[in-house]
């Protein structure tokens, strides 16, 4: 084998190498970004889910608000009453 074989079959070596690694990185570029856009789409379906029980609470608080302000006002009319009843 002489001298520019030699460096031929190096070279070659090298070259099918380099393609394999270059094509390993191109891979798991795709893998990353396949879990990037998963990544994604789960955060946005939390983020929903966190926007839409936050949406349950407080219409929670508003319901128990009006339903403390209509026990008020049965609580005063009853104590309107009975002040009434006693004059």
């Amino acid at each position: 084998m002489t001298i520019d074989g030699s460096i031929t079959s190096v070279q070659d070596k090298f070259s099918k190498k380099y393609q394999e690694v270059k094509e390993t990185l191109q891979l798991i570029g795709q893998l990353v970004e396949e879990h990037k856009g998963e990544r994604e789409q789960l955060n946005e379906l939390k983020q929903q889910e966190i926007r839409n029980l936050e949406q349950k609470v407080l219409e929670r608080f508003e319901q128990e608000a009006v339903q403390r302000k209509e026990m008020e006002k049965r609580v005063v009319a009853m104590v309107e009453q009975r002040v009434a009843q006693l004059r």
